[in-house]
């Protein structure tokens, strides 16, 4: 028995799915395609945790300069171990630095699309992750704007479904887009009860 070794290569140059698009099943349709405005979402992104990082920050400088400032007793034989305690101890900062640093990136590979069958979520910094929705699925859906969405027009989409959550974020026209997909679980889902927290 010959086995077709072209049967195990890769369809076109790229390995795995990498758009919406290449996801749809056959008979799949997009009824709604997007993704967040970019100037927000690098904002949110960049805000949301600063006044946690910036007082994680003042914290550990505190605490390192009352260490310095006293060394003279000091054991070196711990000095080791009290850096990687505050390298460790720091690890909100790092989490808000690399979602500062990536934030362009991850923009670039998020979109959001609402196809006749199910919710589609694109995302990932380095490697792009697909997420898939049932509508039957969804429990409700909730819109929400804060500060930095308000002044830059634009809201975030929260879906939950039976066991999850998942944000749409930065999304430009967020109630006509809310509307939209409400309507498309209540054609899908008639019994579904929709909250609505602007």
């Amino acid at each position: 028995m010959e086995l077709n070794e072209k049967y195990f290569q890769p369809k076109d140059d790229k390995c795995g799915v990498q758009t919406i698009e290449q996801s749809l099943m056959p008979d799949e349709k997009i009824l709604w395609q997007g993704k967040p405005q970019k100037k927000a979402f690098v904002l949110n992104n960049v805000f949301k945790m600063l006044p946690i990082a910036l007082l994680w920050i003042a914290f550990d400088v505190f605490f390192i300069v009352m260490l310095a400032t006293n060394a003279d007793g000091f054991p070196t034989e711990m000095i080791a171990p009290i850096c990687i305690f505050f390298a460790l101890h720091l690890a909100p900062v790092w989490i808000w630095i690399y979602r500062c640093v990536t934030a362009s990136k991850r923009h670039k590979n998020i979109e959001y699309a609402f196809t006749d069958k199910r919710i589609i979520v694109r995302k990932g910094a380095v490697a792009v992750d697909f997420k898939s929705i049932d509508y039957k699925d969804v429990v409700a859906v909730n819109l929400r704007y804060g500060l930095i969405d308000m002044a830059a027009k634009v809201g975030d989409i929260y879906i939950t479904s039976t066991g999850k959550a998942t944000v749409l974020e930065d999304l430009e026209n967020p109630a006509s887009v809310e509307q939209l997909l409400q309507q498309i679980v209540s054609d899908k889902k008639p019994d579904v009860a929709f909250t609505d927290n602007a």
